[in-house]
Formats: structure tokens, sequence, C-alpha cells
């Protein structure tokens, strides 16, 4: 049985890292990546997650069952990757080892952790 890496994408599909990353880790024996690309930024108009989008996120992590997430951000939604977070903890953590954030600055990544663990 593979390890199930899920990678997220908050507002953008066009997120180098993740498009770079996922078939590096996808090409590891025994492992089985995949990304989420979480909503899109459209110029100027930003719309902030719906329920159901949230609810259809966790369906798609329980489903994919992965012992690791890693979640891209920008520091404009890193109030969405705190709900995210909490939503992958609170309704799915049977299976999950660790979640990671993706981010330039270590300060925004220390204070993310910080804020979804506290």
């Amino acid at each position: 049985m593979s390890t199930q890496i899920v990678f997220v994408g908050l507002y953008t599909y066009y997120n180098v890292p993740l498009r770079t990353l996922h078939p590096l880790i996808d090409k590891i024996e025994g492992v089985d990546a995949h990304t989420i690309f979480y909503k899109n930024y459209a110029a100027n108009k930003f719309n902030l997650p719906t329920e159901k989008e949230e609810e259809i996120f966790v369906d798609v992590i329980k489903k994919l069952n992965p012992k690791l997430v890693g979640i891209s951000l920008l520091s404009p939604y890193v109030e969405i990757a705190k709900r995210l977070t909490y939503l992958i903890i609170y309704f799915y953590s049977n299976n999950l080892s660790y979640i990671f954030f993706l981010t330039k600055g270590t300060d925004l990544f220390q204070s993310l952790l910080h804020q979804v663990l506290v």
C-alpha cells in the first residue's frame, strides 16, 4: 500500500512550487502524490470559502487518506490556511502524521503553526 501525500494550493492554480514538487514526490516508490487547488483568485475578485466548499475539502481529504498534508500559501491566505488546518485536524486525523506549510518566510510559518496548535 502506498503512502498518500496531499498538497493544497490556496487561491492560485498557477502554483509553481506545487506543480514542481508534486511530480518529483510522485516519482518516489511507494508514494502517491495528490494536489488540491483550493479556489482561484480571479482579478480583484476574492471570495472566502463557503461551508459547502469546506465540506467538499474535508471529504476529499478523507477519501485520499493522506499520511502527510502540505499547504502552500501566500500571506493574504493565512486565515484560510488556519481554517483548513483546523478542519483537517478536527474531522480527519486518524492516519495523519504531519501537516506542513510551504511559505516564503519562516516567521509566517512559525506564527501560523503556533496559532493553529494553541
